[in-house]
């Protein structure tokens, strides 16, 4: 379910310069950085320390990644609860465990419980915790409309 995706957050050294020179298609990226010069111990920018550098990019299509799972995840979960007939707050429990259970299953399968290293989020609650409004919001409109076509028509 989750391997539409591969979490990366952080690039360095020889990984980092050969990931942003893909991504801008050869171009020097940046200078200051050491990205793009000729291959020697200290080009990754890190004076030799090897310190992983932040990349924007990555970090946002971590992100995205993450927001299209609980959307999918809210949308099936909500025509689930729907066909079922799951009416008031058996309904509600339903999606919040569907939540959870999708955010514990990204944290343990993609992120190797290392939230901090892909994902802006201070812990395990905020990253559990975030998009759930967005999400409920498709899950009341797929739940109230498998709903009505199963029990109402």
């Amino acid at each position: 379910l989750f391997s539409f995706f591969p979490p990366r957050f952080f690039c360095s050294g020889s990984a980092g310069r050969s990931y942003a020179k893909m991504m801008m298609g050869g171009a020097n990226m940046d200078p200051m950085a050491g990205i793009g010069q000729a291959n020697n111990a200290s080009t990754d920018g890190t004076s030799g320390t090897g310190r992983k550098m932040f990349n924007a990019y990555l970090a946002s299509t971590n992100a995205l990644h993450v927001s299209d799972a609980r959307a999918y995840m809210s949308l099936v979960a909500g025509a689930v609860a729907g066909v079922t007939g799951l009416t008031n707050f058996k309904g509600a429990c339903a999606f919040l465990i569907m939540h959870f259970v999708t955010g514990a299953a990204v944290v343990v399968f993609k992120f190797n419980g290392k939230i901090d290293k892909y994902t802006s989020a201070s812990g395990l609650f905020s990253f559990l915790t975030q998009e759930l409004q967005k999400c409920s919001l498709s899950f009341i409109l797929f739940w109230t409309l498998f709903y009505g076509l199963v029990y109402l028509f």
